[in-house]
């Protein structure tokens, strides 16, 4: 008789369509509901990320960017090397443009600001 151990991963393998997980692992991350303060602006930073390599990349840094306060969402593009960065408020872009490098660069990554 195969070892137990053989036997759950060729049922895994047999249930789990490899579609079902290679859509798990590329979902988007949904948007958390803004914290605003009532009648302030939103702002979109666009920012340029080097160092990817995969959509792990894309995911890792999707994740760790949309769990900082004040961040609504955040797009990621892989070809391009770029990210996208919805914030709920204009007044505090300078201060969470720097927490997002601090999380993006704690990845290992390297984040390029555009010159206004």
């Amino acid at each position: 008789m195969p070892p137990l151990r053989s036997i759950v991963l060729i049922a895994l393998v047999a249930v789990v369509p490899v579609g079902a997980v290679a859509y798990l692992a590329t979902r988007p991350v949904p948007a958390r509901p803004s914290a605003a303060v009532p009648g302030a602006l939103p702002v979109e930073l666009h920012c340029i990320v080097r160092g990817m390599h995969c959509e792990g990349c894309v995911a890792a840094i999707t994740s760790k960017v949309t769990k900082i306060e004040g961040v609504s969402a955040c797009t990621v593009t892989l070809a391009a090397e770029t990210a996208d960065i919805d914030i709920a408020d204009r007044t505090r872009a300078v201060e969470l443009q720097s927490q997002i490098t601090d999380a993006v660069t704690g990845l290992g990554y390297t984040i390029e600001w555009p010159a206004k």
